[in-house]
């Protein structure tokens, strides 16, 4: 990202595909933080500073640096390309992780809106994009957003 090299559209959407098909819990983080797999979390999301920094345990920096990467690889992909089921399934799982089920609705809709201005866009919402925010709506008791949705 910061290297100034530009990826092909083909290198990007295969990098998209790894990094949405290889899961947070992959990474021995759920979505509360706690760590069951440090080897994948110290080999793919180390941190440079070897302990707490400012209040921050390392934890903590690594859960935020897990949620981070897909949300930048599906923004690089969208401004290289349109924006794709994908690249926003994966925005809406970092949202809903962070507790934003609002956010991650706005976004849903805002592209779901694109892709009916848009009358050459083969593009499909699968349900399975809804179902994390689906899923905290539930978890969190609220019925009436979990059904509206």
């Amino acid at each position: 990202k910061e290297s100034g090299i530009v990826l092909s559209r083909d290198t990007i959407s295969n990098y998209l595909h790894v990094v949405s098909t290889m899961g947070i819990d992959l990474l021995g983080l759920n979505r509360f933080g706690s760590n069951r797999g440090s080897t994948h979390k110290s080999l793919l999301f180390s941190s440079s500073t070897g302990g707490s920094r400012g209040g921050i345990n390392e934890e903590d920096e690594s859960l935020n640096n897990a949620f981070r990467i897909p949300e930048e690889v599906s923004t690089y992909h969208d401004l290289l390309s349109r924006p794709t089921e994908s690249s926003v399934s994966l925005r809406v799982k970092a949202l809903t992780s962070k507790g934003d089920a609002k956010g991650a609705e706005e976004l849903l809709e805002n592209f779901k809106e694109s892709i009916l201005s848009d009358p050459d866009s083969k593009e499909l919402i699968r349900l399975r994009t809804y179902l994390p925010i689906f899923k905290l709506y539930c978890e969190s008791k609220n019925v009436s957003a979990a059904l509206s949705v």
